[in-house]
């Protein structure tokens, strides 16, 4: 006799395979899931939170940046050296911000002027604070390692900036505090426990929250990660790692903040980012032996109740699969099916904003190749203008040396004075066609890259007298009005460069200057020595150039317009910057249309350890 088995023994039974198959199946495929999304989800917002908080914090610098180059131009616009107006300046702009408890200016003399009136003591020395000789040394705008300020014998960092008020030069600058900017990373998380670290571009930190950190370097504190990873971190701009880091696993995200060279560093535990899988794992467990007893106890009816809410996820899930972004992800439950909805939801948000940045590139990129693109065609008109200009300059005088030459051949002059003027004529355009030729010759070496120097040692004295003499005779025979000064410090200082080049660099900077200033207007020229160069500069009060052409004049074949005439073959400048640049010096150039402008290069001056 058959054992007869109940239909709702049967039905219990399979119910109960399937339930144990399912949860077994829906735990495993979410736990790979959750594995994999909940650390690159940890990736992406510990490096993009990296991100975001360089950009904050570069707009803090930068707001203080500004409030310090405005006071440098407001001082530097004096027209006299005046103490009690500059202390005044200062002390106006330091009460502007809170964040600066002083601003004051150093002067290459020792002399230390302070916003709020600090007299430092004999044996300070100004030339060698920190603030002072990193601004002078790389002449811009920098913030400097953290030290102990001797005013409030407290750890600061600084901005600064060389100014010059009256020629004497100096170094503007303002204390920040150490604990101005740990305030500013405070409040920086990452997970649960993640905190903020500031290194600056030494590797140093400037701020933490841990302040035994500060003034240490990330090699000494990061001491069991790999010395690759530490030149990644200072050679990428941006990244994360995986890092041992306080005896645990932890992700290392950093981005840089520019142009200042810091970064920022965020840590954070990688466990807490997986409790969250732990807790379903054990949470899964659980309801599976619940469900097993649940569905032994109820059959159909409670295997159908949750069975319903898996087709439901699987269903949303399906979309993210289709790349359906659009659709929330909400199963209304009150079981851990609610919680993974709600963490896959997470996801897809995640993956919405990061497709929305992948848009954004997109869009940067089709701007960037329309400014390229751009680019090429003011290249392509300007070697079209260049072709014609000198066509017609080649060909005005071959057409004058071919008459001057048939006029010979044909016998009808007799005179020979004449035949002589001829010759001279023949002469001076056949020296007009070889100067153009000349030229081209040499812009064609200097796009190769192939410019050949016969460089020798000079006394600037010497030099620079020689350079002067000439630009006077050239100015005051140009109908316009002289002035110059040489400044050169030293009898004994030398340059080594190619004469003739260097010549022909300032003599085009003089023609420039002649051609586009009016007659009986002044152009000036200053020769000036310091620690490292001599500069020459030449100043005209001429046309000037429009804001969008300066960065373009050094460009080949770029020509400036001049009531709607274009003068030369735009050749002049681009040359004079190759030669410059060989010899390892450079060119600058401000200016303000209608008003004029200022142009000049300098060479680096040799030293006794200097290879000639």
């Amino acid at each position: 006799m058959l054992k007869i088995i109940k239909i709702r023994t049967k039905i219990t039974t399979i119910l109960l395979l399937i339930g144990i198959v399912t949860a077994l199946f829906i735990s495993a495929a979410s736990l790979v899931v959750l594995l994999s999304t909940t650390s690159k989800q940890a990736w992406d917002i510990g490096l993009e939170s990296a991100k975001y908080n360089a950009k904050i914090i570069e707009s803090w610098i930068n707001e203080r940046s500004a409030i310090l180059k405005n006071t440098s131009v407001q001082i530097s616009n004096l027209e006299v050296f005046n103490e009690e107006e500059i202390r005044r300046i200062l002390y106006n702009s330091s009460n502007a911000y809170e964040s600066f408890y002083s601003i004051f200016i150093g002067f290459e003399s020792n002399r230390l002027i302070d916003a709020m009136g600090w007299k430092p003591p004999a044996n300070y020395q100004v030339l060698t604070r920190p603030w002072y000789s990193l601004a002078i040394n790389r002449d811009t705008l920098v913030n400097t390692p953290i030290y102990v300020d001797k005013n409030k014998n407290q750890l600061v960092t600084s901005i600064a900036i060389p100014l010059e008020v009256q020629d004497i030069k100096g170094v503007i600058a303002a204390n920040i505090p150490i604990e101005e900017i740990i305030n500013q990373i405070a409040d920086i998380s990452y997970g649960n426990t993640g905190y903020a670290i500031l290194v600056d571009e030494g590797g140093y930190v400037i701020a933490s929250p841990n302040k035994g950190y500060i003034m240490e370097s990330i090699s000494t504190i990061f001491n069991s990660v790999s010395n690759d990873t530490l030149e990644g971190i200072n050679r990428n701009s941006s990244g994360i790692e995986t890092i041992k880091f306080e005896g645990r696993e932890q992700f290392l995200a950093y981005a840089e903040i520019e142009p200042y060279n810091w970064k920022i560093i965020l840590t954070a535990p990688k466990s807490e980012f997986h409790r969250p899988i732990r807790d379903m794992l054990f949470y899964f467990t659980i309801i599976f032996f619940i469900c097993i007893s649940i569905i032994i106890l109820t059959g159909f009816i409670l295997g159908k109740s949750i069975s319903k809410p898996i087709e439901s996820l699987i269903k949303s899930i399906s979309h993210l699969a289709h790349g359906n972004l659009s659709n929330e992800i909400n199963i209304e439950t009150n079981d851990e099916i609610a919680i993974l909805s709600r963490e896959l939801d997470k996801m897809r948000i995640n993956l919405n904003k990061i497709f929305q940045s992948m848009r954004y590139e997109s869009n940067l990129l089709a701007m960037n190749t329309k400014k390229l693109s751009l680019h090429l065609e003011e290249t392509y008109n300007s070697t079209l203008d260049f072709i014609s200009l000198l066509s017609h300059d080649l060909k005005t005088p071959i057409t004058l040396i071919k008459g001057y030459i048939k006029g010979l051949k044909l016998g009808i002059i007799e005179e020979e004075n004449k035949k002589i003027e001829y010759l001279d004529r023949i002469h001076l355009r056949a020296e007009q066609i070889e100067n153009i030729t000349s030229d081209i010759l040499d812009s064609a070496y200097e796009a190769k890259k192939s410019l050949i120097l016969g460089k020798i040692t000079l006394d600037v004295n010497d030099f620079t007298y020689e350079l002067f003499k000439n630009a006077k005779i050239h100015i005051e025979n140009s109908n316009r009005v002289f002035k110059g000064s040489v400044d050169v410090k030293n009898n004994l200082t030398k340059i080594n460069i190619d004469r003739t080049k260097i010549n022909r660099v300032w003599n085009n900077l003089i023609s420039n200057a002649i051609k586009y200033s009016e007659p009986h207007t002044e152009i000036s020229i200053s020769i000036i020595e310091d620690s490292n160069f001599v500069k020459f500069i030449v100043k005209d009060n001429g046309v000037g150039i429009e804001g969008d052409e300066i960065e373009k004049v050094f460009n080949m074949f770029y020509r400036v317009n001049d009531n709607n005439r274009k003068k030369g073959y735009g050749l002049g400048l681009f040359i004079s910057k190759a030669i410059i640049e060989a010899h390892d010096g450079k060119m600058f150039i401000d200016s303000e249309y209608g008003k004029g402008t200022i142009i000049g290069f300098e060479i680096p001056i040799c030293h006794q350890n200097d290879t000639i």
